[in-house]
């Protein structure tokens, strides 16, 4: 069975409020670089860039990450703008168990950045690894055996479902 948790709407209106937490928390910062976990984390992401970059004089360069959500163990990465010294925020559409934005952090550390922000639309609130995101859009508490879905159509996100 699936359960709307947002709407198309109340996800622009979170959007938009995460953009100002991520340009309030580096508003001293000369740029940010925004990793988008592909596929839904992505789409966030580049909506994410578009507000920063409609809203604030926040310098913002954003690249995709693809990895097998299924086997993120072997994910390696290497960044094409260099983010040594610099502030990076990592995008997700969920954070189910913790798992893949952990695995995604690994590998950008060995390249030293400032710091690192995390940042995802639906926060599930029973996680397999201690990972907690800077900047949530939504946080549902859920069982074990629940799901969270977050569904997109092009480069907009329509809707996110428990199921």
């Amino acid at each position: 069975m699936q359960v709307p948790i947002l709407s198309k709407e109340q996800i622009a209106r979170k959007i938009k409020r995460m953009a100002y937490e991520i340009w309030e928390e580096n508003s001293k910062e000369k740029e940010v670089i925004i990793f988008g976990i592909a596929e839904g984390g992505a789409v966030l992401a580049s909506s994410l860039k578009k507000v920063l970059d409609k809203e604030s004089d926040l310098k913002t360069t954003l690249e995709i990450l693809k990895l097998d959500k299924q086997h993120v163990t072997t994910f390696s990465h290497k960044p094409s703008s260099g983010i040594k010294g610099k502030s990076i925020v990592i995008v997700d559409d969920v954070a189910n168990s913790g798992k893949t934005l952990l695995y995604v952090m690994k590998p950008l550390l060995d390249f030293e950045p400032k710091k690192i922000q995390l940042v995802v639309l639906v926060d599930r609130k029973h996680k397999n690894y201690p990972v907690v995101p800077d900047v949530i859009g939504f946080s549902v508490a859920s069982t074990l055996q629940e799901h969270i879905r977050v569904s997109c159509e092009g480069d907009k996100i329509t809707g996110a479902f428990l199921e």
